[in-house]
């Protein structure tokens, strides 16, 4: 016998006439409606010097949509709290900046109505690093900055709020779709070379990683740096000398192809899924680098180490990456991950 369940529909407050123009007015101004918004800037004198001043306020459409999301909570019998993600850009030039301003007001709009807030930029320390947890300068989360969030997130529901935790199937499954993903995008954020080597060796059993060397990649590596190559099963990177060429090939764990050489290098390799292509010289021998993956040049085609990592299961790209070894800082370049991290998630 299925379980019975009861609906019942919540009377909205508002009329029709003020929801049509608010649903007007959320079409004017954006694709994403938000709760602050900037409505109105006013030129005024301040310091002998003229200056525009932002009144900031709460919206009509973002106060009734508000409302409207609390009503239907409650009649959920559910607890709503807002939270504001961190970000972490400069007013004089971004106009869209959070400041104090945005938080204080963000505030006192939640304490009207009863609803716990959290700001990630001014009550909650999430413990983000703005070098390491951006991608983007400031604006957007990484990986490792959501997972911070998250984390924070998680704790602070847990400590206010009565909620027991449930098995299921769905987020069984979840899980696992979620540490793939993590595995990849974390791969995918890594700027830091020895840090980097470790994730590969991590994930070495699932991929096939292709090396390629543009002018000289040995200037600037370490004992540190050549030990974990070698976990990776490359068994020759030491015995590089300054300005060889250099390519591999590491399948599944295990070495496929590695040489070595003072001149160019290009070797064709036959897999059962795919046809890799490797090019390399040295200053030398007319610098160059490319990794062909079934007929496409995906390298970075920049000074150092080059490398291409496919995953096994999905066939897909998962990163084209470059650190430049031949100098001290060891600069990393990198195609665009987030567009390799979504096709690798539509094909799990």
């Amino acid at each position: 016998m299925g379980e019975n369940t009861t609906s019942r529909v919540v009377k909205s407050p508002y009329s029709r006439e003020s929801i049509d123009k608010w649903d007007k007015e959320l079409k004017d101004i954006s694709e994403y409606s938000t709760i602050i918004d900037n409505v109105s800037k006013e030129n005024t004198e301040k310091n002998e010097a003229d200056a525009t001043q932002s009144e900031l306020t709460v919206s009509d459409a973002g106060d009734y949509y508000l409302k409207l999301v609390l009503d239907l909570c409650k009649s959920r019998n559910t607890e709503l709290v807002l939270f504001k993600m961190p970000k972490n850009t400069l007013h004089q030039y971004d106009e869209s900046a959070w400041t104090h301003e945005h938080y204080e007001l963000a505030s006192q709009a939640a304490e009207k109505l009863g609803i716990n807030y959290l700001d990630f930029n001014y009550n909650i320390d999430a413990d983000i690093d703005i070098d390491n947890d951006y991608f983007d300068g400031g604006y957007h989360l990484n990986v490792r900055g959501a997972h911070k969030v998250s984390l924070c997130l998680a704790k602070y529901i847990a400590e206010n709020y009565s909620v027991e935790p449930q098995e299921t199937q769905l987020y069984d499954n979840a899980l696992e779709k979620y540490k793939k993903l993590s595995k990849v995008a974390y791969l995918e954020s890594e700027v830091d070379f020895e840090e980097y080597l470790k994730r590969l060796d991590d994930i070495k059993d699932d991929t096939m990683i292709c090396f390629s060397v543009f002018g000289d990649f040995t200037s600037c590596l370490n004992d540190t740096d050549y030990s974990l190559l070698e976990e990776l099963g490359l068994e020759l990177a030491e015995d590089g000398q300054f300005m060889d060429a250099y390519a591999a090939v590491v399948n599944n764990g295990e070495l496929l192809y590695e040489e070595i050489s003072n001149k160019k290098i290009d070797h064709t390799i036959q897999t059962e899924d795919h046809t890799i292509r490797l090019t390399s010289a040295g200053w030398l021998a007319g610098e160059e680098s490319s990794i062909y993956v079934d007929g496409i040049q995906l390298g970075m085609q920049s000074h150092g180490l080059n490398i291409v990592v496919v995953d096994d299961d999905t066939k897909t790209i998962i990163d084209s990456v470059c650190f430049n070894t031949y100098e001290s800082g060891r600069t990393c370049s990198r195609a665009n991950p987030y567009s390799m991290l979504n096709t690798y998630r539509e094909m799990l």
